[in-house]
């Protein structure tokens, strides 16, 4: 017995090793709850991928193939803006590519979506949008700052 339980009467005494004794039970009984969580999670985590990937024609179904372009306040398609729908269109072969703008009329005239529409034919379309110009209040002051409110608002419909 230490030197500072000697002191004391046998009662606290006995009362002091039950409260170090039930303190220890609970201690183990947590370390006992926690390592059977982890180990029920690193189970379930285990089951989960155990079960096959889901087929191409499920993923079709939940990402519809179409891929999106915005072009906003030019009446002309840009070199880079050329070559990424034609790399889209290779790579990726969507069912459709739509490019998003604001200036429609002056953009079919244009002899970049010229080549691009004899190229591609019915899966490339321009859609009208109207360019946003405020968020939550605030005016957009860029014109690649309301593209991307545009491709969220796109992604959203």
């Amino acid at each position: 017995m230490p030197p500072r339980l000697k002191s004391l009467p046998p009662v606290v005494v006995t009362h002091l090793r039950v409260r170090s004794t039930f303190r220890r039970l609970l201690l183990g009984l947590l370390f006992f709850l926690a390592v059977f969580v982890l180990l029920h999670r690193h189970l379930l985590s285990v089951q989960e991928a155990d079960k096959p990937c889901p087929r191409k024609k499920d993923l079709v179904e939940l990402v519809p193939n179409v891929v999106h372009f915005v072009h906003l306040d030019s009446a002309d398609l840009p070199f880079v803006g050329f070559v990424c729908v034609l790399a889209a269109a290779a790579n990726q072969d969507p069912e459709r590519l739509l490019i998003h703008t604001n200036r429609p009329e002056d953009l079919s005239s244009d002899e970049r979506f010229l080549r691009l529409k004899a190229a591609l034919g019915e899966r490339l379309r321009l859609v009208k949008v109207s360019k946003p110009t405020h968020v939550y209040g605030s005016p957009i002051a860029d014109v690649s700052h309301a593209a991307d409110v545009l491709r969220l608002q796109i992604l959203l419909r």
